[in-house]
This record gives C-alpha cells, structure tokens and sequence, in this order.
C-alpha cells in the first residue's frame, strides 16, 4: 500500500533518515514501537534486527555509559590523599586537645599528675567514660586501663605511688585509640621473641653454671639438661 511505501521511505528512505529514525528511538525522540511496525514491513528478519538493536540499546550500551560516567564522578568526588593527610592530622590534633582538656578536669589542682583513685571516680561518673568513647577509647576495666598508662609511661603498676603524669595520660591514650594496626602486631611479634630468645639464654647459663658447680662440688649425676624453667 502507498501508506505503508511513504512510511517506510519516511523511517528509512536513507541512510541518514535510518540513523536519524534509531536515534530517535534510544533518545526518547519517538516511541520506538512506531518504528518497530514500520520495520515489520521490510520483512521478519527486519523487525527483529530492529528489536535487537532496541535491546542492545538500552540494556548494554546506554547502562555501560551510564557506569562509566557514574564511575568517573564517584573518583572524581573522593578527597585526595593529601586532603586525606590533613584531614587525618586534623582529627590527631582535635583528639590531642580533648585529652589535654580531659586531664584539666582530671587535675583540677594542675599538678601535673593523675591519681589513680581520682580516675577511676571520675570514670565512674559516666561522663569522661562518654568522651573517652568518643574518642575511640572503650574502656572495661578502670584499674587495668590506668595499669597500662603507668605500664606505657615507664612505670610499673606495683609501685607504691600510682600517679600518672598528665603528658604520659595523653600520650597514651593517643597510642591505644583505634584497633590494633599491623604494625603494632608485628611490635609485639617482635618483643615476644625478644623475650623467648632472652629466656632460652637465660636458661643456657644457669645450666652452665650448674654444671660448673656441679664439677666443683663432685656431683657427678648431676643432671643440668633436666632443669627447665
């Protein structure tokens, strides 16, 4: 029919009125289901070349686009590493004065020292326990948190006077907030075999030295391979 001849020369009389027909198909520049039954005309194989040129379209072409432009904002919004540094400097140095504001509340009298006992009743009060949360401390046990600052500080928690310095409360604090990284494990990895190896030496020269007073005093079924520690 002379209806369906002018369509089909209106849709794809041409190359350039065929792409301009797809283009508006996929661009919402017409409903593709009127081309669709124009390309019916030209034949089956047409109709589904067009359909497979729609769903080609939509599903792959334009959804590849879209992650691709999606992908470049979302790199483009992420901070820099520099941006990252300050902002990490920014979030020490705001946690460093917290601390320092916390052992003004601490020492009222500005002693320069913490007492144990005025920790743990400050603790227990609820209120530093919250900020110290903040902060990324979470704290169980008021006694052996304030055993590892004197423990951190050089001191040993058996001493008689427990008091901490305010300077070793916030440096402290500061080296326990967050979770363990992999360089404190590897620390700690180290100073284990530290102290194995100084105890498997420690346990090779009292053996020699047994020996050595066992030959002195005439045991001579004296043992010292026996002897562990």
């Amino acid at each position: 029919p002379e209806a369906h001849r002018r369509a089909v020369l209106r849709e794809f009389g041409s190359v350039e009125a065929s792409m301009l027909a797809l283009y508006r198909c996929v661009s919402g520049g017409v409903d593709w289901v009127e081309v669709y039954e124009v390309s019916r005309i030209l034949g089956f194989a047409y109709g589904w070349l067009f359909l497979f040129f729609i769903a080609f379209s939509e599903i792959a072409f334009l959804n590849i686009l879209t992650a691709i432009f999606v992908n470049q904002a979302m790199e483009l919004a992420k901070p820099d590493k520099e941006a990252q540094a300050v902002e990490h400097r920014r979030k020490e140095y705001e946690a460093f004065e917290e601390l320092r504001s916390l052992c003004r509340a601490l020492d009222p009298g500005n002693t320069g020292v913490i007492s144990k006992e005025v920790f743990e009743m400050q603790l227990n009060s609820g209120r530093l326990l919250g900020r110290l949360t903040m902060l990324g401390l979470n704290i169980k046990d008021a006694n052996e948190f304030f055993e590892l600052l004197l423990f951190s500080g050089g001191m040993s928690p058996s001493e008689a006077q427990c008091e901490l310095k305010t300077e070793d409360f916030v440096e402290g604090c500061m080296r326990m907030r967050g979770g363990a990284t992999g360089i404190d494990c590897q620390s700690m990895d180290r100073h284990v075999r530290l102290i194995a190896r100084g105890l498997e030496q420690l346990r090779n020269d009292v053996r020699v030295h047994l020996d050595a007073l066992a030959d002195v005093i005439g045991f001579e079924d004296c043992d010292s391979s026996r002897l562990t520690l």
